[in-house]
């Protein structure tokens, strides 16, 4: 498959990596709501989507890719002839800048029918210089970013119910007719999606926690109560 970037280490600004994108973001971004957290608007020129009025039924599938650069692609989407965007990008930092609506395509996929049913979600690096996550690597992929990035998609797969597998959140280079080998293959896709149901399922598992632990205090309460009860009635 074709690929133009960065391969290695000699190759990638890690000065650019760590803090171009968060510079971007404060200096032209809109601070706004991504799904309950703090995030930022940085929209896409219109050229390069397409307005619609999806719904939940619409969209079953997520897109993973890497923007081969390092602000996710914030201003590259802005250009008004570029003919590509993304829904949202994820800085090196975890940050999370929405560039297209939900309701709206993004053309991301390269394929009409992916673009059509999916939401892409772009990350700073280059698919094939970044190293394994926790290699110790200066350019390992940055934990953080991997945690927002699983908090969304795991945000987005609930809303829209996408079913957490492998064959609805992919990469850019499982798309058909690809040309993209994005997001490489140090791309950590098991911890990732176990990830992803841990953010998916948290609120259930907080949950079931909160009533065991209410269980076992009043069932406590109880007996304390009977054992004050059975020792007055020895009087």
């Amino acid at each position: 498959m074709s690929y133009h970037g960065c391969r290695d280490i000699d190759c990638v600004n890690q000065d650019a990596l760590h803090n171009k994108g968060p510079r971007v973001l404060s200096e032209s971004g809109e601070r706004m709501q991504i799904h309950g957290r703090r995030g930022w608007w940085f929209p896409a020129h219109a050229n390069n989507f397409s307005t619609r009025s999806r719904t939940k039924a619409d969209i079953n599938r997520i897109v993973i890719h890497t923007a081969e650069g390092y602000t996710g692609g914030l201003k590259t989407f802005q250009e008004p002839d570029r003919g590509g965007s993304a829904h949202y990008a994820v800085q090196w930092d975890g940050q999370v800048a929405q560039m297209v609506d939900d309701k709206d395509i993004a053309w991301h996929a390269g394929n009409w029918s992916y673009n059509a049913d999916s939401i892409g979600i772009e990350h700073v690096g280059f698919a094939h210089a970044m190293e394994p996550r926790r290699s110790g690597s200066p350019i390992a992929w940055s934990q953080k970013m991997l945690n927002s990035s699983a908090w969304l998609t795991a945000k987005l797969a609930k809303k829209y119910k996408v079913p957490l597998d492998r064959e609805h959140i992919i990469g850019h280079v499982e798309v058909p007719s690809q040309t993209h080998s994005d997001p490489g293959d140090n791309w950590p896709w098991a911890w990732y999606m176990a990830r992803v149901r841990y953010y998916y399922y948290r609120p259930w598992i907080w949950g079931g926690l909160a009533l065991l632990m209410f269980g076992v205090f009043g069932k406590q309460v109880h007996s304390r109560k009977k054992r004050r009860i059975q020792s007055w009635e020895t009087y």
